[in-house]
């Protein structure tokens, strides 16, 4: 049984969470992280058909 996250390793490693384009300074960006990560949480991936983030960002 593979660790629990094991799976998400990794994830981030080609996201610049240092760019100014997610806020001006450390605070901001990390508000700008938390705020996508919680509507990231929202989407119920489990009935939802498709490419999920696709569908999210075309709206």
């Amino acid at each position: 049984m593979e660790r629990q996250g094991e799976e998400f390793s990794g994830l981030f490693a080609d996201i610049d969470l240092n760019s100014t384009k997610l806020g001006s300074n450390a605070q901001q960006r990390n508000v700008t992280i938390t705020e996508v990560l919680r509507a990231l949480d929202e989407i119920d991936l489990f009935e939802h058909n498709g490419d999920v983030i696709g569908t999210l960002m075309s709206i």
